[in-house]
């Protein structure tokens, strides 16, 4: 199964999320995920579609239909760059290693977006 935009920036923001939260907490994991996408929303207008909460230790994503107005190598800018400030964050901890084990079960469905899971 093919995913469109929303879906595909679903299924990172939540697999980021369950990789922080299992780190640091359900709380803390939506903080920075909102903190990384408010300051990259200027370059990549799409992110600020995407809302983020957290509640009984559930975290839930919300993507708005809108994204999938953006263009596909839009979409995989905006999260290669979400990535990319997760690996810093995180320094030498695995970090995209771990998210390509999250999402490589739904591999066959991404092949149009581009996020150089493997390093």
């Amino acid at each position: 199964m093919a995913f469109d935009n929303v879906g595909v920036i679903s299924l990172v923001f939540d697999s980021v999320l369950q990789i922080i939260g299992r780190i640091t907490g359900s709380g803390y994991s939506v903080a920075v995920c909102d903190t990384i996408s408010s300051k990259l929303n200027e370059k990549h207008p799409v992110l600020k579609y995407v809302r983020m909460c957290s509640g009984k230790g559930e975290v839930s994503v919300f993507v708005d239909d809108l994204v999938n107005d953006y263009p596909v190598l839009e979409v995989s800018n905006a999260l290669n760059d979400f990535i990319r400030e997760f690996e810093k964050l995180f320094g030498d901890y695995p970090f995209r290693r771990e998210l390509d084990l999250y999402i490589a079960p739904h591999a066959d469905g991404l092949d149009a977006f581009d996020l150089s899971l493997k390093k």
